[in-house]
Order: C-alpha cells, then sequence, then structure tokens
C-alpha cells in the first residue's frame, strides 16, 4: 500500500512539472526563431549554456548529498519554477541564458532523483515497467500542455505560458516532499562514483547525449527557421509524439525487461541511424515532421540504460552512476549545440544530422559490447 502510495505522489509530482515543461517546449522554437529572432549560432550558444547543470550535476548532487532526497527535489522543482517564470521578462540573449541556466539546474537535480525514487517503488522484476510508467506520465504532461498550447495558441502570448510554466513546479515542490522515500543501501551514496568497471555505460550516455542534443536542438528549429512553419505546427507534432509517448513507453520498458537492454538499443539506435539519414536528405516539411515524431518515440528505448546500470552496479553505486551518467551525456549536450550551430552557418543544417548519423553509427558498435543478460519472463 505505501508503495503505491508513494507512487501515486511521484506521478503527480512528475506530472506538474513535465506540463510546466511542455508549455515551454511547445512556444520554444517559435519564441526563439519569431520573437527573439536568435541565429542559428546563437541557439547553439544558449543550448550550451543551458545543459552547463547537466554536465556538473555529479560534483553538484555530490555536494547537496547530506540533503534528504524529498527536500533536494523540492529545491529542483523551485528552481524549474523561478527558470520558466523569467522568460515573461527576458529580452535578450543574455536573458534567456540566465532563464535556461536556473530551470535547467532544477531539472537536471530531478533527472538524477527521479529514477531512484521509481526504483524505490519498482518490484525485482518489474523496474523496467516502473520506469516506462512514469514516461507514460511526463508523455502525458506534455500530451496536455501541448493540446493546450494548440488550442489558445492564437490567442495567449508566448510570455504567458511562461508563467503558467513557473507556477507549476512550486505545487510540486510541495508534493515531493511527501514522498516516503527512504534510504536503502542498494540505491543511495556514496554521492560520487566513476569505476572503470561502468566505462561502457559512461560511454553510451556521451553518445545518447550527442544524438540527442542534435536532434533536441535543431529539428523543430529547422521547421520553425527554415520552413516557417507556425506554432500551431509545432503544437500539433508534440501532441502526435505525447499520444505515442503514452503508448510506447510502458511497452517500451516492457520489452525491455522481457529482451534485455542490448536488443532494445541496437534495435533502437538502428531507427535512429535511418532517422538521422532522413532528416538530412528530406527537404519535405511532411516528412520532416514524421521523422521528428519517430526520433522522439525511439527515445523511449533509453529506458535500457537505465535499467542497464541498475544490472551491473554494486549495491551502494546506482544512485552515485545516475548522476555520473547525467553528467557524461552533458558532456556531449555542452559541446554539440556549438558545434552544429557552427555547422549550420558555416554550411548548411543537413551536416548536422549527418554528423549525428556517424555518432549513431559509433552508439550501435558499442550497444553491441553490452553482455547478454538473463531474460525474464515478463510480458
Amino acid at each position: 500500500m505505501n508503495r503505491n502510495y508513494g507512487f501515486i505522489i511521484l506521478s503527480i509530482s512528475v506530472f506538474l512539472l513535465n506540463l510546466s515543461m511542455g508549455l515551454h517546449t511547445s512556444v520554444f522554437n517559435n519564441f526563439a526563431a519569431q520573437e527573439m529572432k536568435l541565429r542559428p549560432d546563437q541557439l547553439g550558444i544558449l543550448e550550451a549554456f543551458r545543459e552547463t547543470p547537466g554536465l556538473l550535476i555529479a560534483f553538484i548532487s555530490a555536494i547537496f548529498s547530506f540533503m534528504r532526497k524529498q527536500y533536494l527535489a523540492g529545491l529542483s522543482f523551485i528552481l524549474s519554477g523561478i527558470g520558466f517564470s523569467l522568460y515573461f521578462r527576458v529580452t535578450d540573449l543574455f536573458g534567456l541564458i540566465y532563464a535556461g541556466f536556473i530551470w535547467s539546474l532544477g531539472l537536471h537535480l530531478w533527472m538524477t532523483l527521479s529514477p531512484v525514487f521509481t526504483l524505490s517503488f519498482a518490484e525485482e522484476r518489474g523496474k523496467g515497467r516502473r520506469l516506462g510508467q512514469i514516461n507514460s506520465v511526463t508523455a502525458f504532461a506534455s500530451l496536455t500542455a501541448m493540446s493546450f498550447v494548440f488550442l489558445t495558441g492564437r490567442f495567449i502570448s508566448f510570455r504567458t505560458y511562461y508563467l503558467i510554466a513557473g507556477i507549476l513546479p512550486l505545487i510540486g515542490a510541495l508534493l515531493v516532499l511527501k514522498i516516503p522515500y527512504k534510504t536503502k543501501a542498494e540505491i543511495d551514496p556514496p554521492p560520487l562514483v566513476f569505476r572503470k568497471e561502468y566505462m561502457l555505460y559512461y560511454v553510451l550516455n556521451f553518445l545518447e547525449g550527442s544524438r540527442r542534443q542534435v536532434f533536441a536542438t535543431f529539428a523543430l528549429f529547422v521547421l520553425t527557421k527554415v520552413y516557417k512553419v507556425p506554432i500551431q505546427h509545432i503544437s500539433l507534432l508534440l501532441i502526435i509524439n505525447s499520444i505515442m509517448n503514452m503508448i510506447v513507453a510502458p511497452r517500451a520498458g516492457r520489452l525491455i525487461d522481457k529482451l534485455g537492454e542490448r536488443s532494445i538499443l541496437l534495435f533502437s539506435y538502428t531507427g535512429a541511424l535511418l532517422i538521422f539519414i532522413g532528416y538530412a536528405l528530406t527537404k519535405s516539411v511532411l516528412a520532416l515532421s514524421i521523422l521528428y515524431c519517430l526520433d522522439n518515440i525511439s527515445i523511449n528505448f533509453s529506458l535500457a540504460l537505465t535499467t542497464y546500470i541498475d544490472k551491473i552496479s554494486r549495491p551502494n553505486d546506482l544512485s552515485p552512476n545516475i548522476s555520473m551518467g547525467v553528467t557524461v551525456n552533458h558532456i556531449a549536450a555542452v559541446t554539440m549545440p556549438i558545434v552544429g550551430g557552427i555547422l549550420w552557418e558555416r554550411f548548411n543544417y543537413q551536416i548536422m544530422f549527418l554528423l549525428g548519423a556517424l555518432i549513431v553509427l559509433i552508439s550501435i558498435t558499442m550497444a553491441s559490447r553490452i553482455k547478454l543478460e538473463e531474460k525474464t519472463t515478463m510480458v
């Protein structure tokens, strides 16, 4: 009963935070391209600063390791709310960098905590399923936010959406304090760890950050900047993504439990390779939109990295390993937007996606080194 109660509180908190994030995702590319008039290289600089907290998160988590998990989660929600609300008054690139850094710090703190909370409410053979359920909550929150923007985009300003996005995480901060989490040896500190035995996990996270950041930073910006698609088009794409993610996320978790991490990652990376090549070659808005949706669906299978590290971690290493995984992921996340922006300015946007395809090829090679796990019978 306590496990189910805790998971419900966690789910509501996750819903509120991702409702806020969904509002940001829905309006940001139009806001950046059409109101703030950002160039691709400026967008790259902005994204690099925004991802800097992710680069430092293992060290930040170590500094705050004395805090109870619930209090640290509450702090992460408050920072996210403050950061989103700052967009209401931003007037230049520096203001965008400052606001983005604040909410990103909060979000990245939460990224290290969410799997720990989620796994604490999971049974031994159902960890992938629990992670998939939380991803479904995330997708439903995004769907709600994007549907709201789709229906009201003609009547509400970009900045008003950010005011709303700033309030929601503050409510979530009160809820996460109520999560009945207790320290468990198998999921808690030491606060910082970097071991050779986990190197494959770190490398896969670095590659995941590289390829994801190319797409996350520039895929929608291509549509808004190059093809001038309106906010309703972007919102509709994100709505479709959220619906598909709600369907795919729990099934992805169950497939990971059933088939193992190696098979799932090889499957998802092969799909990503085709998507990147397609994005580089096509100039059809419809085709680009479809490829964007397919890439977002494939992200669900990156849950396999979390279940992989859960399987290979020593009893005390899971939480710090997740933090370190986020950190190495964001080494790429800080550099790739700058590289991508420069490549776009000097050549064209297609070259970035060909670079992404090369990164995915390397990911396939590395994922093939994962040792085959004992398959479970969960369906």
